[in-house]
């Protein structure tokens, strides 16, 4: 369907593994569209629900972090003066590898949830317990609601047995 703008994606670092994004319409995708829409009318960072990435070929979740570029106008930001974006790509399971370095991540399970998204988009990253703890402990899982730019994420952190075995809690 025709529009009356398109974002192509100029720039891409680095290009090899990403040629496919490469000229792509980056608002051709409804979350994207509708984070950058976001970004657009509050001059601030957006980030998109769960997408599906062109350039990649799995379905790992990832979601767009983006900023709007504005024409100068006064030192101020208005919607109609936008030239573009710029836009990163955030694969949520390897910050969580990333941020875990160190540590025996097979202790507990995690959980990365979108709560303003679409329940089928509303799950970032899911390493479930391999070994869940008995009820009788009667233990919660933990979990901490924050802010990332414009999305309410969720992480939720439940103890493997074999944590609490070692550690005694949470």
């Amino acid at each position: 369907t025709p529009r009356d703008e398109y974002f192509p994606v100029l720039y891409v670092e680095p290009m090899a593994g990403n040629e496919k994004a490469f000229g792509l319409d980056s608002t051709a995708n409804p979350q994207s569209r509708a984070s950058k829409q976001w970004a657009r009318v509050h001059a601030k960072p957006s980030v998109s629900e769960r997408l599906t990435l062109a350039q990649r070929g799995d379905s790992e979740a990832g979601v767009l972090l983006s900023i709007p570029v504005y024409g100068e106008l006064e030192h101020e930001t208005h919607p109609e003066r936008l030239t573009g974006f710029i836009s990163t790509v955030l694969l949520p399971a390897r910050t969580v590898q990333l941020a875990l370095q160190g540590f025996d991540s097979r202790l507990f399970g995690l959980t990365l949830k979108d709560l303003g998204a679409a329940p089928e988009r509303a799950e970032l990253f899911v390493q479930p317990v391999s070994n869940s703890v008995h009820h009788s402990y009667g233990l919660t899982h933990w979990q901490r609601d924050f802010q990332f730019c414009d999305r309410a994420w969720r992480l939720e952190i439940s103890a493997d047995a074999s944590f609490i075995a070692k550690h005694g809690s949470i």
